[in-house]
């Protein structure tokens, strides 16, 4: 899972990869999910530009997929000091470089196309300015779990709470009417609530239980409360997808 964490020193505020169970909240803020972004008002199923974000410790490596007045397609890419959610830096485009089936070849800058800034409120949403644009929503384009579709949290799911060191499997096979509706867990029913929020309830005959997180690529940190109690933390990995191809975790069952 990844996550940054801030040590309270100016200087020392990591982007760290670890495992769940090892983990122990509160955290300051999240690291964006490394993968394919896009600008969100762009989002019309058609093809337009978009950017490859990864950030690793303490900096932030953008490409972007744009094209120019001309409609040559360009390679351009940033690379910045990464710190509490934010990133500015200079947007470079490079040229000259190896081409398919062509010798070795060492591209080069080509220029300066200008100053962006970014800025992450979540892992899956933020602000990116291109230069010579206002600032504008981006978000990480989701293959798997995405609101508000009940029907994308299909498949298997792990719960862990570190409070109890209880450890839970769940899978989500149905939809009646319009949520996913649990077998062989011991959760019941989730749904999406506002936004990005995912809300999984479970009841017996002695407890409700209930869970609250935000699925990030198939992973998240939420919380759980039980029969009314106080909230503790809950780390959620999707194991499955609806199809049962497995995500990510070699072979886990």
């Amino acid at each position: 899972m990844r996550l940054g964490i801030d040590y309270g020193m100016a200087t020392v505020n990591a982007q760290m990869d670890v495992l769940a169970a090892h983990m122990a909240p509160p955290f300051n803020y999240p690291a964006p999910d490394p993968g394919n972004w896009i600008v969100s008002s762009e989002l019309n199923g058609k093809p337009g530009r978009g950017m490859a974000i990864d950030v690793q410790y303490d900096k932030l490596v953008m490409q972007v997929y744009n094209y120019e007045t001309s409609g040559a397609a360009p390679f351009h890419m940033a690379v910045a000091d990464y710190q509490r959610g934010q990133a500015t830096g200079r947007l470079m485009r490079y040229e000259g470089g190896r081409y398919y089936g062509g010798p070795e070849l060492i591209g080069h800058e080509a220029g300066d196309a200008g100053e962006v800034k970014l800025d992450f409120a979540t892992p899956t949403r933020g602000t990116l300015q291109f230069p010579g644009e206002p600032a504008v929503a981006i978000q990480r384009y989701q293959f798997g779990a995405a609101a508000p579709q009940p029907e994308s949290l299909l498949g298997k799911w792990m719960f862990f709470t570190p409070d109890s060191g209880s450890l839970a499997y769940l899978r989500l096979d149905g939809i009646s009417p319009t949520q996913p509706a649990a077998t062989g867990g011991f959760l019941d029913i989730c749904k999406y609530t506002d936004g990005e929020t995912v809300q999984c309830n479970s009841d017996s005959p002695v407890n409700h239980d209930e869970f609250h997180f935000k699925p990030v690529n198939g992973r998240a940190i939420g919380t759980h409360s039980m029969s009314g109690g106080p909230e503790s933390p809950v780390y959620v990995l999707r194991l499955k997808d609806r199809h049962g191809t497995l995500a990510g975790l070699g072979g886990a069952q």
